[in-house]
Protein backbone atom coordinates (compact mmCIF):
# COMPACT_ATOMS: atom_id res chain seq x y z
CA UNK A 1 0.00 0.00 0.00
CA UNK A 2 1.78 3.08 -0.95
CA UNK A 3 1.54 6.43 1.37
CA UNK A 4 -0.89 8.26 -0.81
CA UNK A 5 -3.71 5.62 -0.22
CA UNK A 6 -2.55 5.32 3.80
CA UNK A 7 -2.81 9.20 4.00
CA UNK A 8 -6.30 9.06 2.11
CA UNK A 9 -7.77 5.76 4.60
CA UNK A 10 -6.21 7.91 7.69
CA UNK A 11 -8.55 11.22 6.87
CA UNK A 12 -11.15 9.52 6.02
CA UNK A 13 -10.95 7.17 9.41
CA UNK A 14 -10.25 10.37 11.15
CA UNK A 15 -13.36 11.44 9.73
CA UNK A 16 -15.19 8.78 11.05
CA UNK A 17 -14.32 8.08 14.28
CA UNK A 18 -14.83 12.06 15.56
CA UNK A 19 -18.44 11.94 14.49
CA UNK A 20 -18.75 8.16 16.60
CA UNK A 21 -17.11 9.88 19.47
CA UNK A 22 -19.55 12.90 18.86
CA UNK A 23 -22.17 11.40 18.99
CA UNK A 24 -21.12 9.23 21.71
CA UNK A 25 -20.18 11.87 23.66
CA UNK A 26 -24.48 13.60 22.46
CA UNK A 27 -25.61 10.06 23.92
CA UNK A 28 -23.44 10.17 27.20
CA UNK A 29 -25.08 13.92 27.60
CA UNK A 30 -28.54 12.61 26.86
CA UNK A 31 -28.33 10.30 29.47
CA UNK A 32 -26.76 12.30 32.05
CA UNK A 33 -29.81 15.14 31.27
CA UNK A 34 -32.72 12.72 31.46
CA UNK A 35 -31.05 11.19 34.66
CA UNK A 36 -30.17 14.24 36.49
CA UNK A 37 -33.90 15.82 35.90
CA UNK A 38 -35.79 12.62 36.30
CA UNK A 39 -34.01 11.58 40.02
CA UNK A 40 -32.94 14.90 41.52
CA UNK A 41 -35.81 17.26 40.14
CA UNK A 42 -38.82 16.40 38.69
CA UNK A 43 -40.07 14.38 41.84
CA UNK A 44 -42.90 15.00 43.42
CA UNK A 45 -42.18 18.88 45.13
CA UNK A 46 -42.53 19.91 41.57
CA UNK A 47 -46.14 19.15 41.72
CA UNK A 48 -46.83 21.09 44.99
CA UNK A 49 -44.50 24.17 43.85
CA UNK A 50 -45.93 24.56 40.29
CA UNK A 51 -49.42 22.66 39.98
CA UNK A 52 -49.94 19.51 38.52
CA UNK A 53 -50.93 20.66 35.15
CA UNK A 54 -47.31 22.78 35.37
CA UNK A 55 -45.43 19.72 35.97
CA UNK A 56 -47.29 17.91 33.31
CA UNK A 57 -46.03 20.80 30.68
CA UNK A 58 -42.25 20.67 32.83
CA UNK A 59 -42.28 16.81 32.16
CA UNK A 60 -43.26 16.62 28.54
CA UNK A 61 -40.40 19.07 27.81
CA UNK A 62 -37.94 17.75 29.65
CA UNK A 63 -38.62 14.29 27.16
CA UNK A 64 -38.76 17.11 23.99
CA UNK A 65 -35.04 18.18 24.73
CA UNK A 66 -34.24 14.09 25.28
CA UNK A 67 -36.05 13.12 22.36
CA UNK A 68 -33.91 16.03 20.60
CA UNK A 69 -30.41 15.26 21.51
CA UNK A 70 -31.35 11.42 20.86
CA UNK A 71 -32.28 12.76 17.43
CA UNK A 72 -29.46 15.05 16.66
CA UNK A 73 -26.96 11.82 18.04
CA UNK A 74 -28.93 9.37 15.27
CA UNK A 75 -28.21 12.01 12.76
CA UNK A 76 -24.29 12.69 14.07
CA UNK A 77 -23.97 8.60 13.65
CA UNK A 78 -25.10 8.14 10.44
CA UNK A 79 -23.34 10.65 8.77
CA UNK A 80 -20.02 8.99 10.21
CA UNK A 81 -20.69 6.24 7.73
CA UNK A 82 -22.06 8.31 5.03
CA UNK A 83 -18.23 9.51 5.43
CA UNK A 84 -17.12 6.39 4.03
CA UNK A 85 -19.66 5.20 1.82
CA UNK A 86 -18.80 8.63 -0.19
CA UNK A 87 -15.41 6.97 -1.11
CA UNK A 88 -17.21 5.16 -2.98
CA UNK A 89 -19.99 7.15 -4.17
CA UNK A 90 -18.27 10.62 -4.53
CA UNK A 91 -14.85 9.60 -5.20
CA UNK A 92 -15.68 6.78 -7.09
CA UNK A 93 -12.88 4.80 -5.17
CA UNK A 94 -13.90 1.51 -4.81
CA UNK A 95 -10.22 0.74 -3.30
CA UNK A 96 -10.51 3.27 -0.82
CA UNK A 97 -13.81 2.40 0.03
CA UNK A 98 -12.80 -1.68 0.88
CA UNK A 99 -9.53 -0.33 2.41
CA UNK A 100 -11.76 2.18 5.10
CA UNK A 101 -14.10 -1.18 5.57
CA UNK A 102 -11.12 -3.00 6.60
CA UNK A 103 -9.95 -0.47 9.58
CA UNK A 104 -13.57 -0.79 11.02
CA UNK A 105 -13.82 -2.98 14.24
CA UNK A 106 -16.75 -5.29 13.40
CA UNK A 107 -19.03 -6.30 16.63
CA UNK A 108 -22.57 -6.37 14.72
CA UNK A 109 -23.88 -6.86 11.59
CA UNK A 110 -21.26 -8.41 9.72
CA UNK A 111 -23.52 -9.93 6.98
CA UNK A 112 -23.89 -6.22 5.90
CA UNK A 113 -20.38 -5.04 5.82
CA UNK A 114 -19.56 -8.15 3.99
CA UNK A 115 -21.98 -7.34 1.51
CA UNK A 116 -20.49 -3.45 1.19
CA UNK A 117 -16.99 -5.58 0.64
CA UNK A 118 -19.10 -7.25 -2.36
CA UNK A 119 -19.68 -4.26 -3.98
CA UNK A 120 -16.30 -2.98 -3.30
CA UNK A 121 -14.88 -5.74 -4.92
CA UNK A 122 -17.44 -5.79 -7.58
CA UNK A 123 -16.71 -2.24 -8.65
CA UNK A 124 -12.94 -2.41 -8.62
CA UNK A 125 -13.53 -5.83 -11.42
CA UNK A 126 -12.81 -8.37 -8.86
CA UNK A 127 -15.61 -10.30 -9.77
CA UNK A 128 -14.34 -13.68 -8.54
CA UNK A 129 -13.62 -11.90 -4.87
CA UNK A 130 -17.16 -10.32 -4.95
CA UNK A 131 -18.41 -13.67 -6.14
CA UNK A 132 -16.87 -15.39 -3.26
CA UNK A 133 -18.05 -13.27 -0.30
CA UNK A 134 -21.37 -13.06 -1.66
CA UNK A 135 -20.99 -17.13 -0.67
CA UNK A 136 -20.45 -16.46 2.77
CA UNK A 137 -23.23 -13.82 3.45
CA UNK A 138 -26.10 -14.88 5.07
CA UNK A 139 -29.24 -13.56 2.85
CA UNK A 140 -31.19 -13.92 5.72
CA UNK A 141 -29.88 -11.56 8.07
CA UNK A 142 -29.74 -8.80 5.40
CA UNK A 143 -33.06 -6.41 4.83
CA UNK A 144 -33.63 -3.54 3.08
CA UNK A 145 -31.00 -1.64 0.93
CA UNK A 146 -28.71 -4.54 1.81
CA UNK A 147 -30.81 -6.73 1.05
CA UNK A 148 -31.13 -5.24 -2.71
CA UNK A 149 -27.72 -4.54 -3.10
CA UNK A 150 -26.98 -8.26 -2.57
CA UNK A 151 -29.26 -9.56 -5.48
CA UNK A 152 -27.61 -6.63 -7.52
CA UNK A 153 -24.59 -7.89 -7.63
CA UNK A 154 -25.38 -11.73 -7.16
CA UNK A 155 -27.37 -10.95 -10.66
CA UNK A 156 -24.99 -8.91 -12.75
CA UNK A 157 -21.95 -11.67 -11.71
CA UNK A 158 -24.43 -14.36 -13.03
CA UNK A 159 -25.00 -12.75 -15.95
CA UNK A 160 -21.27 -12.03 -16.66
CA UNK A 161 -20.41 -15.79 -16.00
CA UNK A 162 -22.91 -16.61 -18.59
CA UNK A 163 -25.43 -18.08 -15.99
CA UNK A 164 -28.33 -15.56 -16.74
CA UNK A 165 -31.21 -18.29 -16.91
CA UNK A 166 -30.56 -18.16 -12.89
CA UNK A 167 -31.35 -14.44 -12.56
CA UNK A 168 -35.18 -15.24 -13.12
CA UNK A 169 -35.25 -17.48 -9.74
CA UNK A 170 -33.43 -14.72 -7.81
CA UNK A 171 -36.08 -12.29 -9.05
CA UNK A 172 -38.38 -14.42 -7.50
CA UNK A 173 -36.80 -14.99 -4.65
CA UNK A 174 -36.67 -11.77 -3.71
CA UNK A 175 -40.31 -10.76 -4.89
CA UNK A 176 -41.52 -13.48 -2.11
CA UNK A 177 -39.40 -11.47 0.86
CA UNK A 178 -40.77 -8.16 0.08
CA UNK A 179 -42.02 -6.33 2.92
CA UNK A 180 -43.03 -3.14 2.79
CA UNK A 181 -43.79 -0.49 0.01
CA UNK A 182 -39.47 0.37 -0.50
CA UNK A 183 -39.05 -3.34 -0.64
CA UNK A 184 -40.45 -2.88 -3.93
CA UNK A 185 -39.29 0.12 -5.09
CA UNK A 186 -36.38 -2.55 -4.91
CA UNK A 187 -37.51 -5.09 -6.45
CA UNK A 188 -38.60 -2.16 -9.73
CA UNK A 189 -35.08 -1.26 -9.87
CA UNK A 190 -33.39 -5.11 -9.96
CA UNK A 191 -35.52 -5.93 -12.51
CA UNK A 192 -34.96 -2.82 -13.92
CA UNK A 193 -31.10 -3.98 -14.45
CA UNK A 194 -31.53 -7.22 -15.18
CA UNK A 195 -34.18 -6.39 -18.05
CA UNK A 196 -31.52 -4.19 -19.74
CA UNK A 197 -28.84 -7.21 -19.48
CA UNK A 198 -31.32 -9.09 -20.84
CA UNK A 199 -32.26 -6.52 -23.55
CA UNK A 200 -28.39 -5.95 -24.63
CA UNK A 201 -27.76 -9.78 -25.00
CA UNK A 202 -30.70 -9.75 -27.27
CA UNK A 203 -29.16 -6.57 -29.24
CA UNK A 204 -32.66 -5.26 -28.31
CA UNK A 205 -31.20 -1.10 -28.58
CA UNK A 206 -34.92 0.28 -27.96
CA UNK A 207 -35.38 -1.85 -24.94
CA UNK A 208 -32.43 -1.02 -23.49
CA UNK A 209 -33.09 2.36 -23.58
CA UNK A 210 -36.49 2.26 -22.27
CA UNK A 211 -35.09 0.12 -18.94
CA UNK A 212 -31.81 2.49 -18.76
CA UNK A 213 -34.43 5.74 -18.38
CA UNK A 214 -36.37 3.36 -16.12
CA UNK A 215 -34.25 2.80 -13.85
CA UNK A 216 -33.22 6.32 -13.41
CA UNK A 217 -36.63 7.22 -13.01
CA UNK A 218 -36.71 5.11 -10.16
CA UNK A 219 -33.20 6.19 -8.98
CA UNK A 220 -34.52 9.63 -8.65
CA UNK A 221 -32.77 12.18 -8.18
CA UNK A 222 -29.08 11.85 -8.39
CA UNK A 223 -26.86 13.48 -6.83
CA UNK A 224 -23.48 11.72 -6.54
CA UNK A 225 -21.32 11.02 -9.17
CA UNK A 226 -21.16 7.48 -8.83
CA UNK A 227 -24.33 7.90 -9.92
CA UNK A 228 -24.05 9.56 -12.93
CA UNK A 229 -20.94 7.80 -14.08
CA UNK A 230 -23.01 4.77 -14.02
CA UNK A 231 -25.55 5.52 -15.96
CA UNK A 232 -23.81 7.51 -18.61
CA UNK A 233 -21.79 3.76 -19.13
CA UNK A 234 -24.68 2.38 -19.60
CA UNK A 235 -26.24 4.71 -22.38
CA UNK A 236 -22.69 4.39 -23.59
CA UNK A 237 -22.68 1.04 -24.47
CA UNK A 238 -26.25 0.95 -26.34
CA UNK A 239 -24.66 4.59 -28.47
CA UNK A 240 -21.54 2.35 -29.26
CA UNK A 241 -23.44 -0.86 -30.57
CA UNK A 242 -25.68 1.30 -32.32
CA UNK A 243 -22.80 3.10 -34.23
CA UNK A 244 -24.26 6.11 -32.80
CA UNK A 245 -19.83 7.40 -31.93
CA UNK A 246 -20.51 10.88 -31.44
CA UNK A 247 -23.03 10.73 -28.70
CA UNK A 248 -21.07 7.60 -27.44
CA UNK A 249 -18.02 9.47 -27.32
CA UNK A 250 -19.64 12.27 -25.00
CA UNK A 251 -20.85 10.08 -22.44
CA UNK A 252 -17.69 7.78 -22.53
CA UNK A 253 -15.55 10.76 -21.56
CA UNK A 254 -17.77 11.54 -19.55
CA UNK A 255 -16.97 8.16 -17.35
CA UNK A 256 -12.69 8.43 -17.70
CA UNK A 257 -13.03 11.99 -16.72
CA UNK A 258 -15.07 11.42 -13.68
CA UNK A 259 -14.85 7.75 -12.94
CA UNK A 260 -12.03 7.41 -10.72
CA UNK A 261 -11.12 3.77 -10.01
CA UNK A 262 -14.49 1.99 -11.27
CA UNK A 263 -13.89 -0.51 -13.45
CA UNK A 264 -15.60 0.60 -15.83
CA UNK A 265 -13.14 3.68 -16.63
CA UNK A 266 -10.80 1.05 -18.50
CA UNK A 267 -14.06 -0.30 -20.71
CA UNK A 268 -14.48 3.06 -21.51
CA UNK A 269 -11.24 3.85 -22.86
CA UNK A 270 -11.19 1.27 -24.48
CA UNK A 271 -14.29 2.25 -26.62
CA UNK A 272 -13.17 5.09 -27.02
CA UNK A 273 -9.89 3.69 -28.70
CA UNK A 274 -12.26 1.82 -31.08
CA UNK A 275 -13.99 5.06 -31.29
CA UNK A 276 -12.09 7.21 -32.18
CA UNK A 277 -8.64 5.22 -33.02
CA UNK A 278 -6.54 7.24 -30.75
CA UNK A 279 -5.14 5.22 -27.22
CA UNK A 280 -6.67 6.73 -24.34
CA UNK A 281 -4.02 7.26 -21.87
CA UNK A 282 -4.19 6.05 -18.46
CA UNK A 283 -3.44 8.31 -15.37
CA UNK A 284 -1.27 6.92 -12.82
CA UNK A 285 -3.34 5.05 -10.18
CA UNK A 286 -2.68 6.16 -7.03
CA UNK A 287 -6.19 4.92 -5.34
CA UNK A 288 -5.00 0.81 -5.47
CA UNK A 289 -3.86 -0.88 -2.93
CA UNK A 290 -2.57 -2.93 -4.66
CA UNK A 291 -3.61 -6.31 -3.20
CA UNK A 292 -6.49 -7.40 -4.89
CA UNK A 293 -6.57 -10.00 -7.99
CA UNK A 294 -8.91 -8.54 -10.49
CA UNK A 295 -8.99 -12.17 -12.20
CA UNK A 296 -12.51 -13.13 -13.15
CA UNK A 297 -13.55 -16.97 -12.78
CA UNK A 298 -15.71 -18.50 -14.82
CA UNK A 299 -15.08 -16.37 -17.95
CA UNK A 300 -18.42 -14.28 -19.39
CA UNK A 301 -19.84 -15.68 -22.50
CA UNK A 302 -19.80 -12.73 -24.65
CA UNK A 303 -22.61 -12.06 -27.26
CA UNK A 304 -21.24 -9.65 -29.04
CA UNK A 305 -22.05 -7.08 -26.31
CA UNK A 306 -19.98 -4.84 -24.44
CA UNK A 307 -20.35 -5.83 -20.72
CA UNK A 308 -23.32 -3.97 -18.27
CA UNK A 309 -22.42 -3.13 -14.83
CA UNK A 310 -25.30 -2.93 -12.03
CA UNK A 311 -25.96 0.50 -10.30
CA UNK A 312 -26.49 -0.23 -6.71
CA UNK A 313 -28.25 2.29 -4.29
CA UNK A 314 -26.48 4.39 -1.53
CA UNK A 315 -24.81 2.09 0.81
CA UNK A 316 -25.27 2.44 4.85
CA UNK A 317 -22.77 1.47 7.16
CA UNK A 318 -24.00 -0.34 10.54
CA UNK A 319 -20.94 -0.60 13.04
Amino acid sequence: MDRNMEYKIRKVMSSYYKRKWAGAGICAIAIIYLIYLGIFKMDYRISLVVGGFASLLLTLSVFLVYITLAAVMIFVLMSASTVISETLMKDCDPYLFEACLNRLTILFYKDRIACNHAMAQYYQGNFAQAWETLQRINIYKLKGRFRFNYYVILCALHFRNGTGERVAELEKTYRAGIRNKKDQEYFRMLCADNNLFRAMENRDYESAFRFVKEREELAGKVSYPWHRVLFDMKEARIYAAMGENESAKLKLRHVVERGGSLFCVEEARGLLEKITGVKEVSEPETGRTGELETVQTGETVQIGEPEQEQETVQIEESV
